[in-house]
């Protein structure tokens, strides 16, 4: 069945990822995305028996319920690919793929624009 969605392991232990508390990685995972997947669930659930008929562009149940079904996937879904790229010590490596794509977008890993400006 569509409703059967689980959460997944965290790839790594919680509080091991530098600058991240365990306290943090156990509320994030264990309760928001673990929430999502559950709403997800429920929501597809529902979608099983929803009446498609009423359907229409300006407010339907079915209509809401698909609406609930992408903003709770989506959460489940960023969420894993979140922390699958999560690892290491949280040091980026200016080598790096990623390390040479902040250094070429912004100039460098202390550039104040990499948090606070607005593009």
């Amino acid at each position: 069945m569509a409703f059967e969605h689980k959460s997944k392991v965290l790839p790594f232990a919680y509080g091991s990822q530098k600058g991240i508390s365990e306290t943090t990685d156990k509320r994030h995972h264990d309760t928001h995305y673990a929430g999502y997947v559950a709403k997800r669930n429920e929501v597809e659930q529902k979608l099983a028996t929803a009446d498609r008929t009423k359907a229409n562009a300006n407010f339907s149940d079915f209509g809401e319920l698909k609406r609930k079904e992408t903003f709770n996937a989506s959460g489940q879904i960023l969420h894993e690919l979140y922390w699958d790229m999560l690892g290491g010590d949280g040091v980026i490596d200016a080598d790096s793929a990623i390390g040479k794509a902040i250094i070429a977008d912004f100039g460098s890993f202390e550039n104040p624009c990499l948090t606070f400006c607005v593009f």
